[in-house]
């Protein structure tokens, strides 16, 4: 069961104590990411959590990984564009040991000068690997199209001289910006209880901020509308396939409503048994992977599909494509699989709600996004009363609203546009 506290600064607690479990994830969630670096420092959202676990006012690096090494537990963090994780898995002996580490990170990075000019050139090796990743390339080109006009609209990892650019003030500088009490979530989920984790907060966060802000909410924020001056971008790279990633704006934050989407997405690309598995990989065999999702953040919400096929078969998985497309807006899913894929996301709820890791994060962000959690009955709850009608009628209009096209190829004269009217 779920415990959600809000201090007077702005932070917020929420703990999902499981008194069976010997172990605990603490996170550190925070409400920002790439879309909030600063201005002409992309990326700096990403660098900073390289920056996390370096030296503090408290502990050398070296410190820091000994003794997180010492704890036996695991450690890591991420950055995405409206949020970024700093988290630690421990045995619940080690966990205010794991909570004091982090915090002295979250708060008392020194930034030394020497740490900056390494982790830089650990990052420009990461954007090269990227940029060897033509899927990402792909993303990369469309964020940068659908967002125009934002923040949003840059790779999370930034450039390489834009990386170069960043000075320990700007670190500082971002921190205080984006490090924030409102913008601060501490998730704990496993064998750590409220009364222990409310301790763990008033001892080691409170201390740390003197101002008080209203906790960040995204729902509560201006929703974005993209306008596309173009609806294909492309770019070239030296490969003999073609990747092909497509986007439609959707809903943020209305959960019942991003459920209907996210089981129309299971059923039309979601996995080996969808409508577009079955049809481009199975059948006829002109794709190696296609996919598709929906996922909501800061700005908007959005359905994406991408697949994978070769040069000469990219017309027939285009047209593929787009013949399942007309046939949903014709006739909509079925009722077989529909149950299905009920069934299946009631299974991953289970299986999800069993890991620490995934409930820490999934409380957290619903905390962000929506102001509130829901435990794993009100979930259940929720996916029994949608209806094979709601799904087909939500996703049916989805589907016919403007979307946008990114190519990535070496080569290739086919009007994508032109196939897809």
């Amino acid at each position: 069961m779920q415990k959600i506290k809000t201090y007077p600064c702005g932070v917020r607690l929420c703990c999902d104590y499981l008194s069976d479990r010997k172990v605990a994830n603490i996170s550190f969630f925070v409400a920002s990411g790439s879309g909030f670096d600063l201005p002409n420092k992309e990326g700096i959202a990403h660098f900073y959590e390289h920056m996390f676990f370096k030296s503090t006012k408290n502990r050398t690096a070296k410190q820091i990984l000994e003794e997180m090494d010492s704890l036996g537990g695991l450690n890591n963090a991420y950055t995405s564009q409206d949020r970024t994780c700093y988290y630690g898995k421990v045995t619940i002996e080690n966990a205010e040991k794991m909570f004091d580490i982090l915090s002295d990170c979250f708060f008392n990075g020194l930034f030394l000068e020497e740490e900056l000019k390494t982790e830089k050139g650990v990052v420009c090796s990461e954007i090269d690997k990227y940029e060897d990743d033509f899927m990402d390339c792909c993303a990369n080109n469309l964020n940068n199209e659908f967002f125009k006009g934002t923040n949003f609209a840059h790779p999370i990892l930034g450039t390489k001289q834009s990386v170069m650019s960043i000075t320990a003030d700007d670190l500082r500088e971002y921190r205080e910006k984006n490090n924030s009490p409102g913008h601060l979530i501490i998730s704990v989920s496993g064998g750590v209880d409220f009364e222990e984790a409310d301790h763990f907060v008033t001892k080691y966060i409170l201390p740390n901020y003197k101002t008080t802000e209203k906790p960040v909410v995204y729902k509560d924020s201006p929703c974005f509308k993209p306008k596309f001056e173009k609806n294909l971008v492309k770019l070239k790279k030296e490969t003999n396939q073609v990747y092909f990633l497509t986007s439609t704006p959707t809903i943020r934050c209305e959960r019942e409503d991003y459920l209907k989407l996210y089981i129309g997405s299971i059923m039309f690309g979601g996995t080996m048994s969808s409508r577009l598995f079955q049809r481009m990989r199975e059948k006829e065999g002109i794709v190696y992977v296609v996919q598709s999702s929906v996922e909501t953040q800061a700005l908007c919400g959005n359905f994406s599909c991408y697949l994978i096929t070769e040069k000469s078969t990219a017309e027939r998985a285009i047209l593929a494509y787009k013949d399942e497309v007309l046939k949903v807006i014709k006739d909509g899913f079925n009722e077989n699989e529909f149950n299905n894929t009920k069934q299946l996301l009631r299974t991953n709820l289970l299986i999800s709600d069993d890991n620490l890791d995934l409930k820490a994060r999934r409380n957290a962000g619903n905390l962000l996004n929506e102001g509130e959690v829901y435990d794993l009955q009100e979930n259940l709850d929720k996916i029994s009363k949608i209806s094979l009608k709601d799904v087909n009628d939500c996703f049916k209009k989805m589907l016919q609203q403007e979307f946008i096209v990114s190519i990535v190829e070496k080569d290739n004269n086919i009007d994508y546009l032109k196939l897809l009217k």
